[in-house]
């Protein structure tokens, strides 16, 4: 596991409360994304907090998304998903397993969606999304579907399978050291690329850095014959 550096931790959760703070004193609406943050460093440096500030940060984008017009064009949908998915996993974070199931519902709902096939080139990313949100889900096999259909596609914009195919389907098999092999290149994208815990991005890698952990340790204990 990648070592937490706690004073980096607690100096981004002093940036971000002193930021929060004059939002709050001027009467206007703080973003989802600032008590993310905050709640982030909580949840990392193992503070109760963590979860008042988590569970807020879902409400405000899930708000943020019931305002939101309908999609009208294929970009828009992406970028509705994918907001829709970082409120699941938020929900996951602080285990609100109904909420984020609701979320997860409202990712999925986009393949049915007119506009699905209306840009082509993007596809790709869209499937990688729709796994990983039936992965989160616990849909391991519908995740192998999905990316069954990136492996079809007539033009890839990277031709390297998804880390979201591989993982599904070394969960599908109960392979424990290929989830923790996914874990190991998870470490080197957030070493090399200095990625934050804090990130308030849809796809935070520290996430599923630590899920393929608890995968991989579900896996092993279920392979253990009951004494």
């Amino acid at each position: 596991m990648i070592q937490l550096k706690t004073k980096a931790l607690q100096k981004q959760l002093r940036y971000s409360l002193n930021r929060l703070d004059p939002i709050q004193d001027a009467q206007e609406t703080a973003l989802w994304s600032d008590y993310e943050m905050i709640g982030r460093c909580y949840y990392y440096l193992r503070d109760e907090r963590a979860t008042e500030y988590l569970q807020q940060a879902a409400v405000l984008l899930v708000q943020r998304q019931s305002r939101t017009i309908e999609p009208r064009t294929s970009h828009a949908l992406f970028t509705n998903a994918a907001s829709w998915f970082a409120a699941a996993n938020l929900y996951r974070l602080v285990g609100d397993a109904t909420s984020m199931r609701a979320c997860l519902a409202s990712v999925r709902a986009v393949e049915s969606s007119p506009l699905w096939k209306d840009w082509p080139k993007p596809l790709e990313g869209y499937w990688d999304l729709l796994a990983l949100a039936a992965l989160m889900d616990g849909d391991a096999p519908q995740a192998l579907i999905y990316d069954a259909k990136i492996a079809a596609l007539p033009q890839r914009e990277d031709p390297d399978r998804p880390w979201s195919g591989r993982l599904a389907e070394a969960i599908v098999h109960a392979d424990a050291s290929a989830i923790r092999a996914i874990g190991d290149e998870l470490h080197g994208i957030l070493t090399r690329y200095h990625g934050k815990p804090w990130d308030t991005t849809y796809l935070n890698l520290w996430d599923w850095y630590a899920l393929t952990d608890q995968m991989a340790a579900e896996v092993e204990r279920a392979a253990v014959p009951a004494a």
